[in-house]
């Protein structure tokens, strides 16, 4: 799992024709269209934009891609007439009664002689899905809380077409984005019980992009910023929290990382490097280690600095936490127990607001 803005490719060959399905879950050089049809896989293609990208020229008929100038573009359905409007000049897309923001605007890549017109995951979300149903998108903004202050933000990791890691456990497949959402409604509920202000970034099965969930948190300034996630594919079970690195390559490669993800972060790109929220950070995961410990042991030390461009743009203290890996028997076994749960929401909802007394936080 990475916390990077993913992008998808319409390929620009000989052929204007695309279809575009269900798309869903990427791996690190692939990508899985849960399509009506069946699962399609699609191979990763461009360069970095510190996310992977993958081509999607295998779909080929069922919309016509128009060129309104150089910069301008127009997909739309011949047989209802629907379409939708985008250009690599604005991170939005429109359409007759709508307008929906993008996380980036869309852009040309060009690998190895071959162009490709390259758009954000959320403009399926935003734009195809619309277009697909004929229905106006919902905002983003509907499916949150209306709040002007919270003590806790809870970001429960993916969501939607984006499935993030996958397991089987007894014969049931489970999702990282089902989890995630899952468990942080839980642990909302904990701290809600406690009197403690949180909210989370989605409480839904939808997409938001990193762009939305950072501003969200900017907006708020809570005490804490707590991203929940769970893991795959590693050699060892147990769970690991990662606070962001400070290595000076890692912060410049987040930069302009950041730069090309979203404008919208530009304030806290620039002014984020404050040693104070970083100890804040490391506090924070040292205490909610100490809570996970209690009840399963973590991945060698427990904690781990990393350039996440997720905790990189929030502007509060912020951690990531692997809760454990998906794909192990001896995680899952745990992290399915609902008594277990609930005992560790439970104190970790009663560490935090006795620490958030201390004069430290």
């Amino acid at each position: 799992m990475r916390l990077k803005t993913a992008i998808f490719c319409i390929s620009v060959l000989t052929s204007n024709f695309f279809s575009f399905l269900s798309y869903s879950n990427f791996s690190q050089d692939k990508w899985t269209y849960h399509a009506p049809s069946g699962d399609k896989l699609f191979s990763r293609c461009g360069k970095d934009l510190g996310s992977p990208l993958v081509s999607v020229e295998e779909i080929t008929k069922q919309y016509s891609l128009r060129f309104k100038g150089k910069e301008d573009f127009e997909l739309r359905d011949s047989s209802s007439g629907r379409f939708i409007l985008f250009s690599t000049r604005h991170n939005q897309v429109n359409s007759s009664g709508w307008k929906q923001e993008l996380s980036t605007r869309p852009v040309w890549i060009t690998e190895k002689r071959k162009k490709q017109l390259c758009v954000p995951l959320d403009f399926g979300d935003r734009a195809l899905t619309p277009l697909l149903s004929g229905q106006a998108p919902e905002s983003w903004n509907k499916h949150l809380q209306y709040i002007l202050h919270a003590q806790v933000v809870i970001d429960p990791g993916h969501g939607a077409n984006d499935w993030g890691a996958s397991g089987v456990f007894k014969g049931e497949i489970f999702k990282e984005k089902d989890l995630t959402l899952e468990f942080a409604r839980e642990l909302n509920a904990a701290f809600k019980e406690r009197g403690i202000e949180s909210v989370l970034t989605r409480n839904q099965d939808h997409f938001v992009s990193l762009s939305e969930r950072t501003s969200l948190v900017n907006k708020l300034k809570p005490k804490l910023f707590l991203s929940l996630h769970m893991n795959s594919n590693g050699v060892e079970p147990g769970f690991e929290i990662f606070t962001l690195s400070q290595y000076k390559k890692d912060r410049k490669s987040l930069f302009e990382i950041g730069k090309k993800v979203s404008k919208l972060n530009e304030k806290a790109l620039l002014t984020f490097k404050s040693t104070a929220k970083q100890e804040l950070s490391v506090q924070w995961a040292a205490f909610l280690k100490k809570i996970l410990s209690s009840f399963l042991s973590p991945v060698k030390a427990g904690m781990r600095h990393e350039s996440f461009f997720l905790l990189y743009a929030v502007e509060t203290p912020g951690i990531l936490v692997e809760l454990g890996h998906i794909d192990r028997e001896e995680d899952m076994r745990f992290w399915l127990n609902t008594e277990k749960r609930k005992e560790i929401w439970k104190q970790i909802a009663a560490q935090f607001l006795e620490e958030s007394k201390k004069s430290k936080f």
